[in-house]
């Protein structure tokens, strides 16, 4: 379970480009509402599924933002990467890493939802 939130935000101060890759220019982008996904648990790990919108506080360089649009559950896409750490470092982990990814990754996947895998073998 998780929420998804909303707030207004304005965009953000354009950083200088670096003045050694004359191909590197700043990014300005106008912004008028960012989703955050968000998962709450308590001490034991478990969800907890009935906060309100005030027990959240979102803040923008340091200045609170106004909640626009909150709910307790979302249906919009959503990207999952699994990053696996398969170098030899880590061979006594490999069947606690299967079976994490096993998990990660549902049978069948869910309708909206992309799936990623990085593999990682040096």
């Amino acid at each position: 379970m998780g929420w998804r939130s909303a707030f207004r935000s304005r965009p953000p101060a354009p950083k200088a480009p670096n003045a050694g890759d004359p191909q590197q220019q700043p990014i300005r982008v106008e912004v008028d509402l960012v989703s955050i996904l968000a998962s709450v648990v308590d001490k034991t790990n478990r969800p907890i599924i009935d906060l309100p919108k005030d027990a959240f506080q979102i803040y923008d360089e340091g200045k609170l933002q106004s909640l626009t649009l909150f709910e307790a559950e979302t249906h919009q896409p959503i990207d999952l990467a699994l990053m696996v750490d398969s170098s030899m470092s880590t061979a006594l982990d490999f069947p606690v890493e299967r079976d994490a990814a096993a998990r990660f990754y549902p049978e069948g996947g869910a309708a909206g939802r992309r799936y990623f895998l990085l593999h990682v073998l040096r």
